[in-house]
């Protein structure tokens, strides 16, 4: 090398992410104002993975051409365990209005009787703002509050595609499908997506109606009295039609272009009804990722069936990690 001369970088620069997000250009703790996700793999990642980034913000990208407005909901109600160690809540897909029923009370075999709803927040700015609305992606998670000396008992999630029942007795309602049971554990951090249910999923629905998504159940049995002793978060991504005339028609934004391939491939991710995940959200998130990128294989491995897992692999890459020798997570094919 000639004296006098620098080394030069030839280094590469920072490998951006095959995940399109955007940045928050107003409100980015509702959403409201952010722009929607773009690319296939982002606005798949938004329809399945209600805590991602791509969500925040996101659409359905759907053949409806209205404007609307996009709005992220989260908040968080606690789960009490009434006498006899029993509790539980019920959660119905009905962010404009009432979503959570929680116990009130429990017999000696543990058949809970309900109290509710429980009021979501916002929704007196919703109903005075929006004329419909429709969920682009909702979840559940669940976590204990309780000291790792009080740990005890076990809870169960549940779903079904109908709406639970707060008259009848809780488990014996039909349609209740089991989907995990485990301990309360102080690191306990389960995750629960809801699936849409039918074909009418992505259609507007007045505010205060029940959207078409999976009902979630949650029975706990074994643990200490007290008010607090679970927490549920729930997370909705919502697309709301404004009332003629009203502010907030002006963050409307226009309707994402049609994606079949991502409402395709979100459909394969909702279709494998995964287990609830006791894991942190981005161990959920990194999963959902993986699945996200299988079904835009499978997409489109349908519609190339000579070569598309290899043209799929190359736009969408692989969705696996591994951890290479530093420490950091790499992708791999």
């Amino acid at each position: 090398m000639a004296k006098g001369k620098s080394k030069t970088n030839n280094k590469k620069g920072p490998v951006k992410s095959k995940l399109n997000y955007s940045r928050p250009t107003q409100d980015s703790r509702s959403g409201i104002g952010q722009k929607a996700p773009t690319g296939h793999l982002a606005q798949t990642h938004a329809l399945t993975h209600p805590w991602s980034k791509a969500a925040r913000g996101s659409k359905i990208p759907d053949d409806d051409s209205t404007r609307s407005v996009s709005y992220q909901q989260r908040f968080t109600v606690p789960i009490p365990v009434v006498t006899g160690g029993f509790g539980g809540c019920i959660v119905r897909p009905n962010p404009t209005s009432g979503t959570v029923w929680t116990a009130a009370t429990a017999d000696a075999t543990g058949i809970l009787t309900w109290s509710g709803p429980f009021t979501d927040p916002d929704v007196a700015q919703i109903t005075a703002a929006a004329d419909t609305y429709r969920i682009v992606s909702f979840g559940v998670r669940v976590y204990s509050l309780l000291a790792p000396t009080a740990q005890s008992g076990y809870i169960k999630v549940m779903t079904t595609p109908s709406i639970v029942s707060t008259a009848a007795p809780f488990l014996t309602s039909g349609g209740l499908f089991e989907r995990v049971e485990t301990f309360p554990t102080a690191n306990s951090d389960i995750h629960w997506i809801s699936s849409p249910v039918g074909t009418t999923w992505k259609e507007y629905l007045p505010i205060g109606t029940i959207a078409s998504y999976e009902n979630v159940a949650i029975y706990l049995a074994g643990l200490p009295v007290s008010s607090t002793a679970m927490q549920l978060e729930l997370i909705y991504n919502l697309e709301l039609q404004a009332k003629p005339g009203d502010l907030t028609s002006a963050l409307a934004t226009n309707a994402l272009a049609h994606n079949p391939t991502a409402l395709a491939a979100a459909s394969h991710v909702h279709a494998k009804k995964v287990t609830p995940l006791n894991a942190s959200t981005t161990t959920v998130g990194s999963m959902l990722k993986r699945m996200a990128v299988q079904g835009l294989h499978s997409v489109a491995s349908y519609m190339l069936p000579v070569g598309g897992d290899i043209l799929s692999r190359a736009i969408f890459g692989s969705g696996r990690k591994q951890h290479n020798r530093l420490g950091n997570i790499e992708e791999v094919d």
